[in-house]
């Protein structure tokens, strides 16, 4: 079979279609992907540095459930808050931005303040593990400041053993 300059540019552009695709189709599903459930370490600056770990949940939909070590727990009568719901986007390749609200509360249930966290990730998708930073801010219910946080975290992704 004689090789045609036509053919040969034939098969080029379909093996440069074909990378392409390949391509596209790791960057859409596996590899710029937050969807499923992600162990978090955070590791928190201020108001005062603390680490706990959190269980969170990213939704194909774009929305974000989780729950942090100590939700729940009063010690000494002190307010607590509860589990995180929220909004996430891919903002970059492998890169994504995450909202998140709590609310806080004392023992009787009465409503002390509402939390306001943003997130910036970075998936390494290779390993399945992200890292970023937060900030946010606790506010009462009628919007004055209480505390301001910042931190970093790191994640592992929860996979089926």
């Amino acid at each position: 079979m004689q090789l045609t300059f036509s053919r040969v540019l034939t098969l080029m552009v379909v093996s440069i279609m074909t990378s392409s695709l390949n391509v596209q189709q790791f960057t859409q599903s596996e590899g710029n992907d937050m969807t499923g459930s992600w162990l978090i370490s955070l590791n928190r600056v201020l108001p005062s540095p603390v680490q706990a770990l959190a269980l969170g949940t990213f939704n194909k939909e774009g929305t974000f459930i989780a729950t942090a070590q100590g939700d729940g727990t009063f010690l000494q009568g002190l307010r607590t808050e509860g589990p995180a719901h929220g909004a996430w986007k891919r903002t970059g390749f492998n890169i994504f931005a995450l909202t998140f609200h709590t609310l806080w509360f004392m023992p009787d249930a009465s409503l002390t303040g509402i939390m306001t966290v943003n997130m910036h990730l970075t998936l390494h998708s290779m390993t399945d593990r992200i890292s970023g930073q937060f900030s946010g801010q606790l506010a009462s219910p009628g919007g004055n400041l209480i505390f301001s946080l910042k931190g970093t975290f790191t994640g592992q992704r929860i996979r089926v053993q």
